[in-house]
């Protein structure tokens, strides 16, 4: 059994890496893989992967471009001599689903400082639109990091950096966001075919003379719902946190640009 561990659900898979051991308290950088239709864990030979981050645990795992991007968390000191000389982390890796490998390691670049986010453990995280949200977290003296960051996943770069004025982190947060969003033609400015509010002809049915001046139904085109989020329209953040029981509250967070 192990605590501080995360997922992220890949089709009809789940992956779970990292947690720390309860019997040993230990932390370990195991990757397990249950199949939602077998019922059956497996737990992927990764252990001679040079790539293949340190342990830690309540790090983040979210999915991006059939890749697993794991952030932060807390760690053990360089040269720790016991399984309680920790670290907290701000680094990043990926693990190639497809390949089942770990990619090398990249250090986003470096654009400013104020982008960069501090060292931090128990924070929240979702990507949308290719852009990884890093929200609030705990640093090594347990002080709440009440900010957000955006990391571009194309460019690697942390490109924004705002407060959030509410505590999320340990145990009492989660952080989704759908991976698709809904369609808003008026705000896309999408070109529709005929006027705004023109009837639709009703099938087997005669027109009448209102209805003679409508678009006919056969130049129509079917504008669905249901779009795959982009850099200009993200999906929105949903964040639930009960960090005081008294003022559990959730909170919607615009995606939209910075």
């Amino acid at each position: 059994m192990a605590q501080g561990a995360s997922t992220a659900v890949v089709g009809d898979k789940v992956y779970l890496f990292g947690g720390r051991l309860v019997s040993e308290r230990k932390m370990v950088s195991d990757m397990y893989v249950f199949d939602l239709k077998t019922f059956v864990w497996t737990r992927l030979d990764n252990a001679n992967d040079p790539e293949m981050p340190s342990p830690r645990y309540f790090h983040s795992m979210d999915l991006w471009n059939n890749h697993l991007v794991i952030f932060g968390g807390m760690g053990y000191k360089a040269g720790a001599q016991t399984v309680d000389d920790y670290c907290v982390l701000d680094d990043m890796h990926y693990f190639d689903i497809a390949a089942q490998r770990w990619l090398p390691y990249v250090q986003p670049i470096e654009v400013t400082d104020e982008f960069i986010p501090r060292a931090r453990y128990a924070h929240l995280s979702a990507v949308t639109g290719d852009r990884l949200y890093v929200i609030g977290g705990q640093d090594l003296s347990n002080v709440w990091l009440d900010e957000i960051h955006i990391l571009d996943l194309n460019s690697q770069q942390w490109i924004h950096r705002s407060r959030y004025t509410r505590h999320c982190g340990t145990y009492r947060s989660v952080l989704v966001s759908s991976p698709a969003r809904v369609r808003n033609p008026q705000q896309e400015q999408v070109q529709l075919p005929g006027p705004v509010g023109a009837r639709f002809r009703e099938a087997n049915r005669p027109p009448s003379p209102d209805s003679l001046q409508c678009t006919p139904s056969e130049s129509l085109q079917h504008l669905p719902y249901s779009a795959d989020p982009t850099e200009e329209f993200p999906s929105d953040i949903l964040l639930y946190s009960n960090y005081n029981v008294r003022n559990s509250h959730v909170s919607r967070c615009p995606a939209s640009g910075t």
